[in-house]
């Protein structure tokens, strides 16, 4: 049961954890990436119907990280949003809005989720003049009245007569429309791995000039930068605004840091403007941010002379061997995500969080073994309790037609595998 105590003194350090930016040290010696559990972003836009500038907020938070009541058959968190907007090196506010927000959540094991997030997005009219400001956000748990404040600043620029107005380059949901861009500390803004973006911004030129939007996408790497991707767009204004769209493929966006850059050309001016990001695989198996560790539990399905193969490259040469072995397997080659790597390295992190020892991983185990060949049991027999018959386990596999049975001999948790048999009808066992 969730203990609420527990959540009050999470809620106390909500403000410093919720900013930790984006990584997460391991017992292996290096940092992983995480989702930080909120985050949020804002820009401005010129395009609506009056032709005034909005602020577009979205907010995304971890449902972990609110006090849920239950009520009825149900369970529900509320807390309050404000966004307040100051002119930078004032005390004055010139723009604030507060409001409330509701969770429902049917099962309780949802509500302490950190998979779960509460996605928002409000449209705000603002009239603003050019100068920096600053944007404040807090959000307040209705029950606990911790919560989490940050604040970040915004930039709305001057602009001569018959000069160029443009939004910055935002990455969005194609799906949703909303801001898909994860912003912690001072790193890049981040977005999904194997997941499509639509990369927006709005441009006013003051005249009805053709325009020639070249657009490329550049990986940048240490050795040598590489561009992905190239489109050439031609359009002939028909409004003051041009709002700008085009969706860039999962199969463009490796892991890495890229830059968007796009070249406008309107009568005898160009304009250049970019967009700096990085592309995250925020689930990413633990094993699979290094080739040394991830190699240790393919020892099971890598025959002997291919495990001495690999054990004997350099590191380097190693990630090229690695790379190459599970691309020859991957079932969709054409994109960035390998759905078979990803069973197998998922497999290890769960079997290392549940079969693990002090002295073993647990993939070193018996288990872990098993589970990692075979799956998911489709049945499992467990007796701990006996006082007759030692610990045991029995995994049922129908689709292999096998059943196992492990069995702690030394009450240390080590289920050794001590038989495996063959059996006519799994589901009547």
């Amino acid at each position: 049961m969730k203990k609420f105590t527990f959540l009050l003194l999470l809620f106390s350090y909500f403000l410093s954890y919720a900013q930790i930016p984006g990584k997460r040290p391991t017992e292996y010696g290096f940092d992983i990436d995480y989702r930080p559990p909120v985050y949020y972003d804002f820009y401005l836009s010129y395009a609506n119907e009056n032709r005034q500038s909005e602020l577009i907020f979205t907010l995304n938070i971890q449902n972990d990280l609110f006090q849920f009541t239950k009520v009825e058959d149900t369970y529900e968190a509320v807390y309050h949003i404000t966004l307040t907007i100051k002119k930078s090196g004032t005390e004055s506010a010139v723009f604030s809005r507060v409001w409330k927000e509701s969770v429902w959540e049917k099962e309780f094991e949802k509500t302490n989720s950190r998979k779960i997030y509460q996605n928002h997005q409000k449209r705000f009219t603002i009239d603003l003049a050019p100068g920096s400001y600053q944007v404040f956000l807090e959000v307040s748990d209705a029950g606990t009245q911790k919560g989490f404040r940050n604040s970040r600043p915004l930039v709305i620029p001057e602009f001569e007569p018959g000069g160029v107005k443009h939004t910055s380059v935002k990455l969005l949901n194609p799906e949703t429309g909303r801001s898909d861009e994860v912003i912690a500390g001072s790193r890049d803004p981040m977005v999904d791995f194997n997941r499509d973006i639509k990369a927006y911004f709005e441009l006013q030129t003051g005249a009805r000039d053709s325009l020639i939007i070249t657009s490329k996408l550049v990986h940048l790497k240490e050795d040598a930068s590489r561009i992905l991707r190239q489109r050439i767009y031609r359009y002939l204004p028909t409004e003051p605004v041009l709002s700008f769209r085009e969706e860039i493929e999962k199969k463009y966006l490796p892991e890495g840091i890229f830059v968007l850059r796009y070249r406008i050309r309107y009568g005898e001016r160009i304009l250049e403007i970019e967009k700096k990001f990085e592309v995250v695989w925020f689930e990413k198996p633990v094993y699979l941010y290094r080739y040394d560790l991830a190699l240790r539990p393919m020892q099971y399905i890598l025959s002997v002379d291919e495990l001495s193969e690999a054990e004997g490259l350099s590191y380097d040469d190693l990630g090229v061997w690695f790379t190459n072995y599970w691309r020859a397997k991957d079932p969709d080659p054409d994109t960035p995500f390998n759905e078979i790597l990803f069973t197998f390295f998922q497999r290890v992190d769960e079997v290392n969080r549940k079969y693990g020892q002090r002295f073993r991983e647990g993939w070193e185990t018996d288990r872990g073994k098993s589970f990692l060949l075979y799956g998911e049991p489709d049945r499992q027999e467990i007796n701990r309790t006996s006082v007759h018959v030692k610990p045991y386990e029995v995994w049922y596999y129908n689709t292999l037609k096998q059943k196992l049975t492990f069995i702690d001999e030394y009450d240390d948790d080590d289920y050794k595998l001590v038989q495996i048999e063959d059996i006519k009808d799994s589901g009547n066992e």
